[in-house]
């Protein structure tokens, strides 16, 4: 199963290269972005982010984020590793109300040649542990469906 998803993940980014916002590599996420917290609610667990990301393109683009967060799935937190991103209407992560998250956009937007910060949460279902080994990112967050902006 492991290894299904990890192909259609390739799959998918080798896809997303042939977008007219170029490569996939163009828009990537910056070292200043940091997980703020993680939070369970029920049978969802949340990872409050904050991300930066840098469009090196000439287009304004849109596109989707997903994370493979092995550590927290290995350790139970999470029943799947993949986890899917959705934007916040917020302005800073202390900003969010993990209870009341309001409006989840799960497109973002980024104009030309631009860097900009989104606090966003990772959202995936709930396993069978309720702690988290460490406060750091998931290693390995997809920038995806890449597509000139409307």
């Amino acid at each position: 199963m492991k290894r299904i998803i990890a192909i259609l993940l390739a799959v998918v980014s080798s896809l997303c290269m042939l977008c007219s916002c170029g490569n996939t590599d163009d828009i990537y996420v910056m070292d200043s972005s940091y997980l703020q917290n993680y939070y369970v609610v029920g049978d969802t667990v949340y990872l409050l982010c904050s991300l930066t990301i840098r469009n090196t393109t000439e287009e304004a683009c849109s596109f989707v984020i997903n994370v493979r967060d092995e550590e927290s799935f290995n350790n139970g937190l999470i029943s799947n590793p993949v986890m899917s991103a959705y934007l916040l209407d917020a302005q800073t992560v202390e900003d969010v109300d993990i209870n009341n998250l309001g409006t989840k956009e799960q497109r973002f937007s980024i104009g030309a040649n631009t860097r900009q910060t989104y606090i966003v949460v990772f959202e995936g279902t709930h396993g069978k542990s309720d702690k988290r080994p460490s406060l750091t990112l998931p290693e390995k967050i997809f920038i995806q469906d890449v597509m000139v902006a409307d």
